[in-house]
């Protein structure tokens, strides 16, 4: 991984609007993250426990849930970047959506962009567009906006 994106202030992030902020190295979705995430949201839907009727199904293996993406947002993000004079609170979602499922045994990137930088009365919201690719193939695997507090 190259060196961390460093961003000073908030005029730091006014230099980086509208620009691409980086590309994760691919990091391996595997059944056993999977089931580990499943497990701590007591999700038990067999499209994610199941490997049988999933093989069986013209899902071919069992597939990431929808939210562990953008749990996995947070470490990915913070492995690249890193703040000076600034404090920051996850806001919220604008968007989250899967275009295609992500499956055991795919390795993910995500393409961090900075869509816009908003005035608030007191600091800014950084408008994030998430790319989520599965590594080797051209589509997006899915997209969000995900908007942060800084002051």
């Amino acid at each position: 991984m190259s060196a961390k994106i460093i961003i000073d202030g908030v005029q730091g992030f006014r230099a980086l609007e509208g620009k691409h902020l980086f590309t994760s190295e691919p990091f391996l979705i595997s059944k056993e993250r999977i089931q580990e995430f499943c497990r701590s949201v007591d999700n038990d839907e067999w499209i994610h426990w199941d490997e049988d009727r999933c093989r069986n199904s013209q899902l071919g293996a069992i597939i990431m849930p929808a939210f562990m993406g953008p749990a996995l947002a947070s470490k990915v993000y913070f492995d690249h970047v890193e703040f000076n004079n600034l404090n920051g609170l996850f806001q919220g979602t604008d968007r989250i959506r899967l275009l295609k499922p992500i499956k055991a045994g795919d390795e993910l990137v995500q393409h961090w962009r900075i869509e816009r930088v908003e005035d608030r009365d007191q600091g800014i919201a950084v408008f994030y567009d998430v790319i989520w690719q599965v590594a080797g193939h051209d589509q997006p695997a899915g997209v969000a906006t995900y908007i942060v507090r800084y002051w």
